[in-house]
């Protein structure tokens, strides 16, 4: 079993993963990394074939450690589409988070999974967060874990996920 998404949200996830660094429009060496959870719920279901299927899941990102010594965490929500099922898939999306700081980014990413887990990377389309600067890259992982559903006599229409995101550039 598994579910496709994203994260961020956001931000850059990945157990295991690190971060890809690329100019930004923001002057300096600025990056984060944090742990995300959160709860994915998905249309129609994941069942045993691909299958076109959307997605929304909301999360917290916390333990979060970066350039910006007042940002700890935040909230995320994200939207996505993909070919999708509980072997795994592809999918794309958009994620919004709302800093601790009162701080907001959107970033754009992709998921790519098998069973139980995704791979997720993502551009910072917006961002007033320093941290987190239009054009960072980031890259992730997640895990999920309880679900609803089974795949087999029944979709999977949500599931938990935990996993962790890195983002900046060196610049």
């Amino acid at each position: 079993m598994r579910r496709a998404l994203i994260a961020g949200a956001v931000t850059a996830l990945g157990i295991g993963t690190a971060a890809l660094a690329v100019p930004s429009s923001a002057a300096g060496p600025h990056g984060l990394g944090c742990q995300l959870t959160g709860v994915a719920k998905i249309k129609p279901g994941l069942g045993p074939s691909p299958a076109t299927t959307t997605y929304t899941f909301t999360g917290t990102l916390t333990n979060c450690k970066g350039s910006d010594a007042k940002l700890s965490g935040g909230k995320v929500k994200a939207k996505g589409k993909g070919s999708l099922s509980c072997a795994g898939g592809t999918s794309a999306g958009v994620a919004t988070i709302v800093w601790n700081t009162h701080k907001k980014s959107a970033i754009a990413y992709n998921t790519r999974g098998l069973a139980n887990g995704d791979q997720l990377d993502f551009t910072t389309k917006s961002s007033n967060e320093p941290a987190l600067a239009k054009g960072d890259q980031g890259a992730g992982g997640l895990a999920f874990t309880s679900f609803t559903g089974n795949c087999v006599q029944a979709p999977v229409t949500q599931a938990n996920f935990s996993g962790f995101t890195l983002a900046g550039s060196p610049n």
